[in-house]
């Protein structure tokens, strides 16, 4: 069957698309493992990366504003960042941040796979098949996987920081979002109903 050119094009768009994300992110992973082998052998990151980190500190009090009308307003800080300058030698705090880095890129750098596998299945006019049900499993997983990692690396790096910066009340609670998770699940559900397709459509063509 062949498929109409502006499907051809949007197919190809989105493969051009996820090539480009796997070419950075590959630069990237390098990027960190350079990284990673400097800091073991000098004890003090390059000077392109960034020694700055954004940590959740405790919000200060709360006030009252007065409005023009002379109405009172109560702020309430829900949430502060600072933004912390890391001196290099702590050379930690640097892997800590870089070995975090890489297991996110790599998690990323599979889920990009999984999709573009499925792009060029869209391109050959046969998306629906057993493997892509798998692959959705597999980018649902790693979606729970990458935010689970990232929320631990949120909760244990404030711990590895606080001792260093005894002045500084740092937040050391847990955050947990909703949306990552409600993502995954809508993913599960795609690649259930993708699989169900799958398997009507093979006794279909079985019955003929």
């Amino acid at each position: 069957m062949n498929a109409p050119a502006s499907y051809q094009r949007m197919v190809q768009i989105m493969e051009w698309t996820m090539n480009v994300a796997l070419f950075f992110c590959t630069i990237l992973i390098a990027l960190s493992l350079i990284t990673a082998g400097f800091v073991a052998t000098t004890n003090s990151p390059p000077n392109w990366v960034p020694l700055t980190v954004e940590l959740e500190v405790d919000a200060p009090p709360d006030v009252t504003v007065q409005a023009k009308d002379g109405t009172t307003v109560d702020v309430e800080h829900r949430k502060t960042m600072a933004e912390l300058h890391l001196p290099a030698s702590f050379k930690g705090l640097h892997f800590t941040r870089i070995l975090f880095e890489l297991i996110l890129l790599g998690v990323g750098g599979y889920q990009t796979l999984q999709m573009r596998a499925i792009v060029r299945s869209l391109r050959a006019a046969h998306p629906f098949v057993a493997e892509n049900a798998l692959r959705l499993r597999r980018i649902a997983g790693l979606t729970l996987v990458g935010y689970f990692i990232y929320a631990v690396y949120q909760f244990v790096f404030p711990f590895y920081v606080a001792p260093l910066f005894e002045e500084l009340a740092l937040n050391l609670s847990l955050n947990i979002s909703l949306n990552p998770i409600l993502v995954a699940l809508g993913i599960f559900i795609i690649a259930e109903v993708f699989n169900i397709g799958v398997k009507m459509r093979e006794e279909q063509e079985l019955t003929i």
